[in-house]
């Protein structure tokens, strides 16, 4: 029985690390490591360049890369005769995973030696994909429990193929970022032994700095990939219609992506130049300057058609805790942290005429911004600290170590 934090040892499990787009389990994992517990990246996939990387270097942490270089990398039946050494039930478990992707079975046994070597007691999984199918394998080899946090496009982007949620009934958690998607994953594990728990992501709120919102001059931002998704498309259209009314303003559109010469002739098209600039980021640091700029953040999200969707975009949680009023959509998840009139304004999705008068109601008004702001960083402070959220994943790895471990054999692998 463990009776302190600083006795967990945890293997976390992700498809890339560190990544961007993924923040917030790099916020997870740093705040585990404050708390000192001992934390183990295993990372599916090798590390790009990555353009935040003074960001990364504070990501400190023991990280595990696969498939490893040529040099590096192990024969299976190696791997399966150190696995065995220690594992002696190791071939009786693999003869059950014949339903189990090769790729899956070799990062998981690789997964399971180390853990018993480095004394991993539990492995936490993000995304329930590849990620969570190996956590499983590894678990069920090493004899351990493992969790794993789920997002909406777990199951809303892949509604047209196979589940990747379902199988994974044995896990001792099952953990959704909001109360959108755990009733999904309540109905899905209804009667299953996974305990489904709702645990917002956090933001390490010393490294953002409120400043109110006001005496700013008229700049909109938005801050994304420049995919379909985040819809800026209809802020292009809406800063169309704020020029047509003679609307004092700059609008910045900060990312990169697949959609960008698409955004850059629309700018040109409607004639927008001397007013919407996209531009790339060099560094969250640089980020965190246009938050503090700009008078109103734009997040129009949308539901892409091949049924992406976001849930509780970090975008929207950084602008809240640094100062800057957001408008956005009311799909998904979005209104459970932008309750309109309170903490910023809602609007429908596809709408650039409604977007436009939302952003025209901030632009005009010295009160607004500064009420809104003022009331979202109440609400992030509440509900979004790292500190706390991470706290109660702790708790919760600690009463699935106690737990029995996973026995699959009555389940197909």
């Amino acid at each position: 029985m463990l009776n302190t934090k600083t006795d967990l040892r945890i293997g976390y499990i992700i498809r890339n690390y560190p990544c961007n787009s993924i923040s917030s389990i790099a916020n997870e994992i740093i705040a585990h490591g404050n708390a000192n517990v001992k934390i183990d990246v295993f990372s599916l996939t090798s590390n790009p360049e990555n353009p935040f990387q003074e960001e990364i270097a504070k990501y400190r942490t023991n990280v595990n890369y696969y498939p490893l270089d040529n040099e590096q990398i192990v024969n299976f039946g190696d791997i399966f005769k150190k696995l065995t050494s220690i594992f002696p039930d190791c071939w009786e478990k693999l003869n059950r995973t014949n339903n189990a992707l090769d790729q899956d079975v070799y990062h998981a046994m690789q997964i399971a030696y180390l853990a018993r070597l480095k004394g991993i007691q539990h492995l936490h999984a993000h995304y329930a994909g590849s990620t969570t199918r190996v956590a499983r394998l590894a678990a069920y080899f090493a004899n351990i429990s493992y969790s794993f946090t789920a997002y909406a496009e777990n199951t809303f982007h892949y509604a047209m193929t196979a589940n990747p949620i379902a199988p994974n009934l044995d896990a001792a958690s099952a953990i959704a970022i909001s109360d959108y998607h755990a009733n999904d994953l309540m109905t899905i594990y209804n009667n299953s032994t996974t305990r489904v728990i709702r645990l917002y992501n956090g933001l390490d709120l010393t490294q953002h700095h409120y400043q109110t919102p006001a005496a700013r001059q008229p700049l909109i931002i938005g801050i994304g990939d420049l995919v379909e998704k985040n819809g800026f498309s209809d802020l292009i259209y809406a800063c169309s219609i704020l020029r047509d009314r003679n609307i004092r303003f700059q609008c910045k559109i900060i990312g990169n992506g697949t959609l960008v010469k698409e955004f850059r002739l629309l700018v040109e098209q409607l004639d927008l130049i001397n007013w919407i600039e996209i531009i790339s980021p060099d560094s969250v640091s640089d980020i965190h300057q246009y938050f503090h700029q700009a008078t109103v953040l734009a997040a129009p999200y949308i539901t892409s058609k091949d049924n992406n969707i976001e849930e509780i975009p970090n975008i929207l949680l950084q602008a809240m805790a640094l100062g800057t009023p957001c408008i956005s959509t009311d799909i998904s998840a979005i209104p459970e942290v932008i309750h309109d009139n309170v903490t910023g304004l809602l609007i429908p999705q596809h709408s650039p005429f409604d977007l436009a008068n939302a952003l025209q109601y901030i632009l005009a008004s010295e009160q607004l911004p500064v009420k809104l702001a003022a009331s979202a960083r109440s609400f992030i402070e509440r509900e979004f600290d790292i500190r706390k959220n991470s706290a109660q994943l702790r708790k919760m790895f600690q009463e699935n170590i106690n737990s029995t471990p996973i026995k699959p054999m009555q389940q197909a692998m």
